[in-house]
């Protein structure tokens, strides 16, 4: 299981509405759960010129950076 997955909808759907369309459509690719927050956060996302997710795990701990 991915650190993504481990969070609550409430919460990937909170960071989900704050990418772009772009990022959505990648991450919607990963699993079911993801592909369906996705598109419901995508009725809500905000249209930015240009946002990214930077996930990075370092010493058994993640990272969510928008």
């Amino acid at each position: 299981q991915n650190s993504l997955s481990r969070l609550p909808d409430e919460v990937l759907l909170n960071i989900l509405e704050r990418l772009d369309h772009n990022d959505l459509d990648n991450l919607s690719k990963m699993n079911r759960r993801i592909g369906n927050l996705t598109s419901i956060a995508r009725s809500r996302a905000k249209k930015l010129e240009r946002s990214s997710l930077l996930i990075s795990q370092a010493f058994g701990r993640t990272t969510f950076q928008i």
